[in-house]
């Protein structure tokens, strides 16, 4: 029967993704770029960037939500001059290729206004790692602060190269301004090295990949065991009753030390080596066996 070793090679990750807004037309000179705040207003998303309109120079333009009574998304100019309005209740400022924004009156031109960029992103991420887990799985985390149209989660695992297989798919818990936790068992992954990376599928057919996890880890064998661990100078093997050969190599499978013949009980120093983690191979005729040994200094 095997064990799992839990890995140290597991990676990564958290991140966050900040969207943003294009304004253009109306009474704006250029494109002006709106970046989401940090925190949200009246429990919605809050952009704001700085831009020339109606003649002031390098003005701060916001765009966030206006609730009850009005229940509309608007576009403020310095000051808090309305310049645009829409009444459509989404979790992002909608994109004026779905909606039209209306001219609220304080800004001199009645020319259409253009919002687009990345004004709705599907899944704003918060976080995605993993780990391994007993009986040979590996356990995928992530978590989004917000969702618009999302539909689900494909999850992906590397086959070589970049070709990736679709392994398991996840469906949204829902759209929304809120926090969502998700997770997804890998009850198959290979021994070694293990890479995933989560495909976001938007309900209007529009994809985008997250970041990659890396997830490492080995089978180890019961009957082999290395005392004392940790271990400062050197070990001794227990649990084989006749002699092998040893081999000691790093978590990369680096060769460090080779010992023929090696008697249980015997010591095998590792003054030589670093402080860190290292694996401990014992073969012969009848079986083969791998522990684990740590060396402080």
């Amino acid at each position: 029967m095997k064990k799992l070793l839990l890995s140290l090679l597991a990676m990564m990750t958290c991140f966050t993704l900040s969207a943003q807004i294009e304004l253009s037309g109306g009474c704006f000179s250029g494109t002006i770029v709106l970046t989401e705040d940090a925190a949200p207003i009246n429990g919605k998303p809050a952009f704001a960037g700085s831009g020339t309109y109606d003649g002031y120079f390098y003005a701060l333009i916001q765009i966030y939500w206006d609730p009850a009574p009005y229940n509309e998304w608007v576009v403020v100019g310095d000051g808090g001059a309305f310049l645009y309005v829409i009444a459509e209740d989404t979790t992002y400022p909608p994109s004026s290729s779905l909606a039209a924004w209306s001219h609220s009156g304080d800004c001199p031109s009645n020319a259409a206004l253009t919002v687009g960029g990345a004004s709705a992103l599907p899944v704003n991420w918060l976080s995605f790692n993993g780990r391994a887990v007993e009986k040979k799985s590996v356990l995928l985390e992530w978590q989004t602060s917000s969702e618009d149209q999302n539909a689900g989660f494909s999850v992906q695992r590397l086959v070589g190269g970049n070709d990736w297989e679709t392994i398991g798919y996840v469906e949204t818990l829902g759209n929304g301004y809120s926090v969502n936790s998700y997770e997804f068992k890998d009850i198959s992954p290979r021994s070694g090295e293990n890479t995933y990376r989560l495909r976001q599928e938007d309900l209007t057919g529009y994809y985008s990949f997250s970041s990659i996890v890396n997830i490492g880890f080995y089978y180890l064998a019961e009957g082999l065991y290395a005392y004392p661990n940790p271990t400062v100078q050197s070990f001794t093997l227990q649990g084989p009753t006749e002699a092998g050969d040893v081999t000691l190599f790093s978590t990369a499978g680096q060769v460090l030390q080779q010992h023929l013949s090696y008697t249980p009980g015997s010591a095998i120093s590792v003054t030589e080596l670093p402080a860190g983690t290292y694996f401990v191979r014992f073969q012969n005729k009848e079986t083969q066996l791998t522990t684990r040994i740590s060396t402080t200094k």
